[in-house]
């Protein structure tokens, strides 16, 4: 797959597969669901094309803001709507209740 094809799957295919049909796209009436990546890191020192860039250098380091539905979750380092202890601790209770059926 070309870097083109995989971001189109990471976006606008992935909110299809969803029925998601009011996002994946920046367009007007869409929901503002997206990610601001820093590409001023070493890691995208020798990139010259964005596309490529994301597929092949970038890393979760580099975001720096993600949004949906138009909020913003997380900026610079921080979450802004998420309790990050209580959502550790749901994950961890989720994990033992799969473990305990399987």
């Amino acid at each position: 797959m070309t870097p083109q094809q995989v971001l189109r799957s990471a976006t606008r295919a992935g909110a299809l597969s969803q029925g998601r049909e009011d996002c994946g796209l920046v367009k007007e009436g869409y929901k503002a669901d997206l990610i601001v990546v820093d590409t001023t890191g070493l890691n995208w020192t020798a990139c010259d094309d964005i596309a490529n860039g994301l597929i092949y250098s970038a890393d979760g380091k580099d975001v720096c803001l993600t949004m949906c539905d138009g909020m913003t979750l997380y900026r610079d380092g921080e979450y802004t709507f998420i309790d990050i202890e209580k959502t550790i601790a749901e994950a961890e209770n989720a994990k033992a209740e799969i473990l305990k059926r399987l």
